[in-house]
């Protein structure tokens, strides 16, 4: 390993770190200022402390980790070192009033069979209900084995090893707990998986509406945080845009723009359920590389054709007179968390809806000061917020002045793991008249 670079990006973290202290903004007002010299008297205590380090793998672990906490301090808004032994549960949750949807959504009202909340694990409910069909059939496992463990849709692609380990293991442990036979089949694939190592990037795959074929397939870092930007990721809003898109038809739209695209999993996954065009638009370089390859892994561009689909925006130097990629809509996913970029953001969404119908922007609610400071913004920009809307535990969560509890049951095809349970929030913007 270089020294050299591992310098660099040290130098880069440190200036990184304190420009995240000068623009931050605590959950609670009065604690910004404190907050803000905590981040920098850790940084300034944690480089001195090891400022005669020359060992490069060590290096690289500091690097990793400080990554690590501007990932969870950017996203999050938690500006402190989360305890490692705490269990998931004990993320925050937060919960708004959303205005009406129904329109759009046009679902009947259920009944609600107990949350169904992001994880970094397949929720325990559902291990139960496994458990309990192999219990009362006895074929059950094994056919479980061939479909889901063993199938060709599992096996011929890189997803997770780490994560298709934990899932097996504590389906072994639960069928065992109960006494319930498990094939051999089963420990077959667990000791295949237990012999393979993640690389530095993996895949997820999204099922069609039957759930028996791949809709989309993305490749994604497996660090939130890679090469100095966290668009090589997955996020929890792109994946809930996407969801929000079987609800919208797709006759009032025929072509969209998306910014800040990262892997591409909103505007991709739009595209192949809709039938429309879309550009993916993203600005750091490696972002770009990757947004393409999964363009081109989902059929969006083809072997040796332009890449006309993928294209570097820029929203600090946005020039609207040179943008030829007309739009009916526009859409972006988790780009509201650096306050310092909002202005600009806002600005590229004033200029691109001088020609196109509305915007779609999927938050999620992690800092509320990160939201108000769009909203602020968007008022500055002379752009309104005509419908806001909150998705969680698989409902889109209504405003009604005769019952708080409204809500509208529609659970995702595009599950994403976390273990910092916060609901999703989508603005539907258009420009004042």
């Amino acid at each position: 390993m270089n020294p050299v670079p591992q310098r660099q990006r040290v130098i880069q973290l440190y200036r990184q770190i304190l420009k995240l202290a000068k623009n931050w903004k605590a959950k609670e007002e009065p604690n910004t200022i404190t907050e803000r010299q905590q981040i920098i008297a850790e940084a300034r205590q944690t480089f001195r402390e090891h400022k005669q380090e020359t060992d490069p793998l060590i290096i690289g672990k500091l690097i990793y980790k400080a990554e690590q906490r501007i990932v969870q301090a950017e996203h999050y808004g938690i500006p402190h070192a989360r305890p490692e032994y705490l269990p998931p549960d004990t993320a925050y949750s937060v919960r708004t009033k959303t205005q009406n949807f129904q329109k759009m959504s046009r679902k009947r009202k259920t009944e609600r069979d107990g949350p169904i909340r992001h994880a970094t694990k397949i929720p325990d409910k559902l291990i139960e209900k496994l458990v309990e069909k192999c219990r009362e059939n006895s074929e059950f496992a094994e056919e479980l084995s061939n479909d889901v463990f063993n199938s060709e849709m599992v096996t011929s692609h890189n997803i997770r090893y780490q994560f298709q380990t934990n899932v097996i293991k504590r389906f072994l442990s639960a069928l065992e707990k109960e006494d319930v036979p498990v094939p051999d089949s089963i420990f077959d694939r667990l000791g295949v998986l237990l012999g393979l190592k993640d690389g530095e990037f993996v895949e997820k795959l999204y099922l069609d509406e039957k759930g028996d074929k791949v809709l989309a397939n993305f490749s994604e870092s497996v660090n939130q945080l890679s090469m100095g930007t966290t668009g090589l990721s997955v996020w929890q809003a792109s994946c809930d845009l996407a969801n929000l898109f079987r609800l919208i038809p797709s006759n009032q739209y025929s072509r969209i723009v998306e910014l800040g695209s990262g892997c591409g999993v909103s505007g991709i996954a739009i595209a192949k359920m809709k039938n429309c065009g879309v550009v993916l638009t993203d600005y750091d370089d490696n972002v770009l590389k990757l947004l393409k390859e999964n363009a081109e892994k989902n059929g969006l561009i083809g072997d040796g054709e332009e890449n006309s689909n993928v294209r570097c925006l820029d929203w600090c130097n946005f020039d609207l007179t040179k943008w030829k990629e007309p739009a009916d809509l526009v859409i972006a996913a988790d780009v509201v968390y650096d306050s310092a970029l909002l202005p600009s953001l806002c600005n590229v969404l004033r200029l691109l809806l001088r020609h196109s119908k509305a915007a779609i922007v999927a938050c999620t609610l992690r800092n509320e000061g990160s939201i108000s400071c769009f909203e602020h913004h968007l008022k500055c920009s002379q752009l309104e917020v005509v419908e806001k809307i909150e998705y969680e535990y698989g409902e889109y969560r209504l405003e009604s002045t005769e019952n708080s509890d409204e809500f509208y049951a529609h659970p995702s095809h595009f599950p994403f793991f976390s273990t910092i349970q916060t609901p999703t929030i989508f603005f539907n913007i258009q420009a004042k008249k």
